[in-house]
């Protein structure tokens, strides 16, 4: 009677009336039936009633359901069509999120549009967000009411980062001055309250890094300012405390006033300082396998060693410990004191990352590690975006043998008299930066890798050429044009020719003349371009080229522009070459993921 029928994707299949009378049978057994017999009768009913309606034309499987419906209504079978209608109703759900899904994966990866500006677009915050679109679709579908869900979906309200629904809260804003004002318990032991600005800005530090690696989202303070006033208060009374015994004890006579001076100039200072740590510790988050060796310096037994993090989150004790850390500003590796340690449930994938060169750390998939820019600036990257990894160079810890954490059994002072250079680092970040500066006259940066001892020659040629402060002072007076106005005025009473009154009209209208005999000529213009591998012709629109003894004040406020402006690319390349000289920039062999830990470790 019937072969074809149309499928949902609009293809022609064969057509089974078997399927009819399971699905018609399975509806049935849902209500308690057993009577196989009247499915199959049921089947022919279907039949028939298809047969009359479509004529032989072929009928989609929606039709097919429509008309088993039917038959099942008109032959009484009330609650056998009730479980088909509600069976139906599922799978037609299931369909649609599977095709919702399969949308949203198809647009991921088709788009570079995102609604969570803190998402890149690389392969791995693809796959980030294709499971935020999975898990979307699971809340939308069966944890949101059926309204909410709909409003949702119809634009009439939004939920922001849907895809965390059902795991954490997201995007918080924590209550510093409670938890600084109580204390707190961080799992090893009780915090107190902090009794100055130092320990409390640290201790908000570690506050915020905890919350952000156990809910998702941006974790903010609404009133860091406010909530750390109290602290800033209680620094001034410590410091006017100190002050006054000092005075006492040395036996001084100091005015009030002046005394308050001092200890408002000490208490501005402990601040600064207090938030240029703050802002460190924020830019150096470490959550790491509690199996994860950290370099940790006892100030009590004044050595170093490496501890697990696990190991050192129970040894730890608040005052006694130091940390070798990078200083984002310099390049260098310095002691930074451990003002806690924490341990938290992990929500994150572990990755262990693997450099050229051997080394290796494993760390949360949200840490922060520290990575160079095009310009030669130290960052931040999270694993997935880490191209290359900084090394300490100037201590040792480059050395193949010793890993990016060190070795339980490795010292310090062994691994300082580490020589030799390795071969896999890469300073071709600095190319393009020594091509700008140096144009053709620096081949090397053309053809060549390049090396450390490179890079120095570089350094002691760029040091060479920067201007010393007095020729800088004197280039920059030379670029102004008051300055030169100024020196029109001195030689104006000079002038006894018709000259005289050319140049005060130009004067009055705050103009300088095309050239003047009489001004000064300090420089050996011509000379200092060739210093600064500058080209002789100063003002390229007219093509005016200059020598030593220039007397046009125009071309030398263009020349002393143009050296001021080498002069500060020389300055910032000897300063990004320095940088890069203490560390190595080691190129990531591979990221490769861990078995999940149930708790990681971060410091602060």
């Amino acid at each position: 009677m019937f072969t074809k029928i149309r499928k949902r994707d609009e293809r022609i299949v064969p057509f089974d009336p078997g399927k009819i009378t399971d699905a018609i049978f399975a509806a049935a057994k849902a209500v308690g039936g057993e009577d196989r017999q009247m499915a199959l009768e049921l089947t022919v009913e279907v039949m028939n009633l298809l047969k009359k309606e479509y004529q032989g034309e072929i009928f989609s499987v929606e039709e097919v359901q429509d008309a088993v419906e039917k038959v099942l209504i008109k032959a009484g079978h009330a609650r056998t069509a009730k479980a088909y209608i509600l069976y139906r109703e599922k799978r037609s759900r299931l369909r649609e999120a599977r095709t919702e899904l399969m949308d949203a994966v198809a647009e991921i990866l088709r788009e570079t549009n995102r609604d969570n500006a803190n998402v890149g677009n690389s392969p791995s915050a693809k796959v980030l967000q294709i499971s935020e679109a999975a898990s979307k679709n699971y809340y939308l579908k069966r944890v949101l009411p059926e309204d909410e869900a709909r409003a949702h979906r119809e634009g009439d309200l939004y939920i922001h980062d849907l895809g965390w629904y059902g795991k954490t809260m997201t995007c918080l804003q924590i209550p510093l001055d409670k938890l600084l004002r109580e204390g707190f318990n961080n799992g090893h032991g009780y915090i107190r309250p902090p009794k100055g600005i130092k320990t409390a800005a640290a201790l908000a530090a570690i506050i915020l890094q905890s919350n952000q690696n156990d809910m998702h989202g941006g974790q903010s303070f609404a009133y860091f300012d406010r909530d750390l006033a109290p602290y800033v208060e209680l620094e001034y009374q410590r410091q006017e405390k100190k002050l006054r015994d000092a005075v006492e004890q040395l036996g001084l006579t100091v005015e009030e006033k002046q005394l308050k001076e001092i200890t408002q100039e000490y208490t501005e200072e402990e601040v600064y300082q207090a938030m240029e740590g703050f802002v460190y510790n924020l830019n150096t988050m470490h959550s790491l396998s509690g199996k994860e060796r950290i370099w940790v310096y006892d100030k009590v037994e004044e050595k170093f060693f490496t501890i697990s993090m696990e190991d050192f989150h129970q040894k730890y004790k608040r005052g006694r410990y130091q940390a070798l850390s990078l200083n984002y500003q310099n390049g260098c590796t310095e002691l930074k004191e451990i003002t806690g340690t924490f341990q938290h449930k992990n929500i994150h994938k572990l990755f262990t990352i693997k450099l050229k060169s051997g080394q290796k750390v494993t760390v949360t998939d949200n840490h922060s590690v520290m990575a160079l820019g095009d310009a030669g600036e130290i960052k931040t990257e999270t694993p997935h975006n880490l191209k290359h990894c900084l090394v300490p160079r100037e201590l040792g810890v480059y050395s193949k043998e010793i890993t990016l954490s060190g070795e339980k059994a490795e010292k310090l002072e062994e691994t300082i008299e580490v020589l030799g250079e390795q071969t896999p680092y890469d300073y071709e970040f600095l190319r393009a930066l020594i091509k700008d500066v140096y144009g053709v006259f620096c081949q090397n940066s053309f053809n060549y890798r390049i090396t450390p001892a490179y890079l120095e020659k570089i350094a002691g040629d760029l040091a060479s050429r920067i201007l010393e402060d007095e020729e800088k002072i004197q280039i920059e007076r030379l670029s102004s044009k008051d300055y030169w106005l100024d020196q029109l005025v001195e030689v104006l009473p000079q002038i006894k020719t018709s000259a005289r009154y050319y140049l005060l009209k130009i004067l009055a209208e705050k103009e300088l003349p095309r050239y003047c005999k009489r001004l000064p000529v300090f420089y050996p213009y011509k000379d200092m371009l060739q210093r600064f591998y500058l080209p002789e012709t100063v003002n390229l629109d007219t093509a005016s080229r200059i020598d030593n003894h220039c007397q046009s004040p125009a071309l030398v406020m263009e020349w002393a522009c143009r050296i001021l402006e080498q002069n500060q690319k020389f300055v910032n390349l000897l300063e990004t070459i320095i940088k890069a000289l203490r560390l190595w920039p080691i190129k990531v062999k591979e990221l490769v993921e861990e078995a999940p830990e149930e708790y990681v470790y971060d410091i602060s």
